[in-house]
């Protein structure tokens, strides 16, 4: 009893974040390769959310890991108690969340990333020494198979669709596009450009002077890659 009772302890650590006890990365990503196939066989549609807690460094270097680590775990409890039992819910590491929403459109996906938003940001945390703090996350959104049918893609194209709502101030919902597409394309493909120099050695290194008018003399350079 106790050996299979070791086992069964390991392999749930081995699919589950020990702070939060959500699932981890690894096994939300078969989580996610399942219903993305299971998407494309029926003809269903799901999405993918990225939550992103945000300013989350500057609570861990003033208040200390420990208050972010209680937030932490109150934000996972606050989703899984929000989600339906059938949507999948992980903590991907750090302060990302992610979650599989299965048979999902557009319009249910947009009403619930809103609703999460607003969930978080209402809320008055306290902490156990009494702390009170305002907590906002970003979020984005990806649908499959409509954006992409294999996990590589989803998770891609959902980092780049928070990241834009990263950019345009945090604290808001952005569903991912076409536009987005085209903007991770060229930084894919400028990605590989620098790799490829960086291999082949094709860097050209320029100074440039930079002269006083004044006195007719150069008084620096410019370094130019």
């Amino acid at each position: 009893t106790e050996q299979k009772n070791v086992e069964i302890k390991l392999l749930y650590m081995a699919d589950h974040d020990p702070l939060t006890n959500l699932l981890n990365r690894r096994r939300f990503r078969e989580e996610l390769e399942y219903w993305t196939a299971l998407s494309l066989r029926h003809n269903n549609s799901g999405a993918l959310l990225f939550l992103d807690i945000d300013d989350f460094k500057h609570i861990n270097d003033t208040l200390g890991h420990q208050v972010g680590d209680e937030l932490l775990v109150r934000i996972a409890d606050m989703l899984r108690d929000r989600l339906r039992e059938t949507d999948i819910l992980a903590r991907l590491g750090g302060d990302e969340f992610a979650v599989i929403l299965p048979h999902t459109n557009t319009e249910q996906v947009l009403m619930l990333s809103k609703q999460l938003g607003e969930l978080i940001r209402n809320h008055n945390f306290v902490t156990k020494n009494g702390r009170h703090i305002n907590i906002c996350v970003s979020i984005g959104m990806v649908l499959f198979p409509e954006h992409g049918s294999d996990a590589d893609t989803l998770l891609a194209y959902s980092d780049l669709a928070l990241y834009k709502a990263k950019e345009e101030g945090k604290n808001r919902e952005c569903l991912f596009s076409s536009d987005d597409k085209a903007h991770l394309d060229l930084q894919l493909d400028w990605k590989r450009r620098i790799q490829d120099a960086l291999k082949y050695d094709r860097f050209l290194l320029y100074l440039q002077p930079i002269m006083e008018i004044g006195t007719n003399t150069i008084v620096g350079y410019e370094a130019l890659l």
